[in-house]
């Protein structure tokens, strides 16, 4: 009887060592990933542009309250999703691994590999759409700018700068040029709220102002450039699989929803007051 109890008791320390700690307790120690602050930035950089040039000629459309609710809508269900994001990653990884490292992955471990080559393609077309409506808007504000070249010469030029940083390997380094890039993005939302300002001290505020949508087509099409704009969630998983604390992606979703947010609204908003009706004429600010 009392080898027996021995027995037991031996077997109950063995099980206690084999059990590890949860992944949601590990963080990822690596010195290869990312702080939450270059998370942020990298999410940032993942849409802002594109909202900053293009954002104020929705409001000639949808009217200075019917862009902020649409806006804010957007931004509400982006961060939910974002968070139904995470929890999905976090769950469908196995073993040390915290969470996947992609879509493919997460859609694999629930519905098979055919739904995730389907999630694939569609991830990797939006991505695509992204660059491309990025490279577009660079153009034709370049263009707009310089009053030299064609905006299609101005696309390929841009398209030669953005090559080299295809080569960046490691997602720290990705940060890294996000953070600049962050940096470049406020100081252009600077310059953009001081020439509205000085056009509205100028000439006034236009009489021609809209507040509401001219009608439910418009409201509806100008919605889907608010969710459009904040199409960081394709990069999503990877910025949380590459991050030392995967488990902090939250802070990270938040800073960066923050950020996004108020410089849209910003630049949305006094562009639509400063220019007023004019922005439907051009196709960036």
């Amino acid at each position: 009887m009392r080898e027996l109890q021995l027995y037991g008791l031996s077997s109950c320390c063995h099980m206690t060592d084999d059990i590890k700690t949860t992944p949601a307790d590990v963080p990822n120690t690596s010195t290869m990933g990312i702080g939450w602050i270059r998370g942020a930035c990298t999410l940032v950089m993942g849409c802002v542009g594109v909202g900053i040039l293009a954002l104020p000629g929705t409001a000639t459309r949808s009217g200075w309250l019917g862009s902020l609710i649409g806006l804010a809508f957007a931004a509400a269900v982006t961060f939910y999703n974002n968070i139904l994001l995470w929890k999905t990653l976090h769950l469908a990884a196995d073993g040390e691994n915290q969470v996947v490292r992609c879509y493919e992955e997460a859609v694999r471990a629930t519905y098979g590999t055919a739904v995730s080559t389907y999630s694939g393609v569609v991830i990797h077309v939006s991505l695509a759409s992204v660059c491309c409506a990025m490279l577009i808007l660079m153009g034709s504000t370049s263009h707009a700018m310089t009053r030299v070249l064609d905006k299609r010469i101005w696309v390929l030029i841009w398209t030669a700068v953005g090559i080299p940083f295809s080569w960046i390997k490691e997602v720290k380094d990705v940060g890294l040029v996000a953070a600049v890039g962050v940096t470049s993005a406020s100081a252009m939302v600077i310059i953009i709220i001081a020439a509205s300002a000085d056009k509205m001290l100028t000439d006034g505020i236009p009489e021609e102002i809209a507040v509401i949508p001219r009608g439910a087509i418009d409201f509806l099409s100008n919605l889907a450039t608010y969710f459009f704009v904040f199409s960081f969630t394709v990069t999503s998983p990877t910025v949380c699989y590459h991050m030392n604390k995967p488990m902090d992606f939250p802070i990270t979703l938040i800073a960066a929803m923050i950020f996004i947010t108020l410089v849209y609204m910003s630049v949305m908003e006094l562009g639509y007051a400063a220019y007023g009706q004019s922005l439907s004429e051009v196709d960036t600010i």
